[in-house]
């Protein structure tokens, strides 16, 4: 009896985010050696897509039906980190300097600039507990929707979340940004400062940011 394959939403938004930045690859490698790296490392994880899908098709074991079901989620974060080295694969250089100038010309001001006149702890700590909650956000609803036993909500919250991520990966590529932290780095004249939130996201950013991942934001 032929084995009946069931595919995710999420499953086809991987391959064929995967199979669409690797014609990328291909088309603009010139500029991105070694390009051949990155067309392993693509199709490698298609392949493992697949097998997740032909083995994983009816899981009966637990551990088998939460692998199969939060496999994409730790995808991301490899994907996202491939992207990395690929913001400069079709520009050398940033756009920022398009976005400042359409700041300018509709605010009359640069928005970081403004905001800093607002700046102190207690104010910082809030927006950047907001931001740093980002991290959460995926994880803590996933896990409540799992094991509550709610899979279709759950897999249409990963497939949500891979059509986001995909974007904004993409959009890394073909329109470099660096945002105002580095770009009017020289105009910044306060520090933000906090208590928690304040440093932790700035390690975060430091640590695991992406330079030129800026837009379109997955925020």
């Amino acid at each position: 009896m032929k084995k009946r394959l069931h595919f995710f939403p999420a499953d086809w938004a991987n391959i064929i985010y995967l199979l669409a930045l690797s014609l990328i690859i291909l088309f603009f490698h010139p500029g991105q050696p070694p390009w051949y790296y990155y067309l392993i490392f693509n199709f490698s994880i298609i392949f493992l897509v697949l097998a997740i899908v032909y083995y994983l098709s009816s899981p009966e074991k637990k551990l088998a039906i939460f692998f199969r079901h939060w496999y994409p989620v730790f995808l991301f974060t490899f994907l996202y980190e491939e992207t990395r080295y690929l913001v400069h694969l079709i520009f050398p250089g940033f756009f920022d300097s398009w976005i400042n100038y359409l700041e300018l010309t509709i605010l009359g001001d640069y928005p970081t600039i403004f905001l800093e006149k607002f700046s102190f702890p207690i104010l910082n700590e809030y927006f950047l507990m907001a931001y740093f909650s980002y991290y959460f956000i995926l994880p803590v609803l996933g896990i409540a929707l799992y094991f509550r036993g709610k899979l279709k909500e759950f897999d249409s919250l990963v497939f949500a979340s891979a059509i986001a991520f995909y974007i904004s990966y993409l959009g890394f590529i073909f329109f470099p940004v660096e945002g105002p932290g580095c770009a009017l780095a020289s105009l910044h004249q306060t520090p933000i400062k906090g208590f928690i939130f304040a440093p932790l996201t700035q390690w975060v950013i430091k640590v695991a940011g992406l330079h030129g991942g800026c837009m379109p934001s997955s925020h």
